[in-house]
């Protein structure tokens, strides 16, 4: 694609009819991020009817080429119901094919003005990482993160968040919890 300009915008179910076609994104992505920690290689991080949902909540913001308005990206930003000072976000996905260009990192951005907007001074995010192997994709985003002001906050045991889940991993996993203050 040679289209240079990329914009930012909030999912509603008018701008993005094509929910399907985002959940195989994000979990096209999400099979190559997490490479080897599921036992099952064809797990999916989420589903049409998860992604439908987090829309219709006004959680999901969207990066899209200019002028064809593909959909290029995603992130998810919520705020946090125990902790409603803190925003949260996850389901960070970019097109293989648009890496490196600052999309993810404009989506963070976007995502912090959004939890912002509703109340937020705090915003964190979680990553699953093997306990006693290092996953190529997981360590760069645990290098990647600080550089954006997050800072290691906590680390939890993933069996013990997710016991339903845990069975289905190759490895016992930490799920490292980043928190970043955000200028008000």
């Amino acid at each position: 694609m040679a289209e240079k300009e990329v914009t930012f915008e909030l999912a509603t179910s008018e701008s993005l009819p094509d929910v399907q076609g985002l959940t195989d994104l994000i979990n096209r992505v999400y099979r190559v991020s997490e490479d080897g920690l599921w036992k099952d290689a064809t797990f999916q991080r989420t589903c049409a009817e998860e992604v439908s949902d987090l829309i219709r909540k006004g959680e999901i913001v969207l990066a899209r080429a200019g002028t064809s308005r593909v959909v290029l990206g995603c992130v998810q930003s919520r705020m946090l119901d125990e902790k409603p000072t803190t925003g949260s976000f996850g389901m960070l996905v970019v097109d293989p094919d648009q890496r490196n260009r600052g999309i993810g990192k404009r989506l963070i951005e976007e995502a912090e003005k959004l939890a912002r907007s509703r109340g937020a001074d705090t915003m964190q995010l979680e990553l699953l990482h093997p306990k006693d192997w290092k996953q190529k994709n997981k360590a760069r985003l645990a290098e990647w993160y600080p550089i954006l002001g997050y800072l290691k906050a906590e680390e939890l045991d993933f069996e013990e968040l997710y016991p339903r889940l845990a069975p289905g991993l190759t490895s016992p996993c930490w799920f490292t919890v980043f928190s970043k203050r955000l200028n008000l």
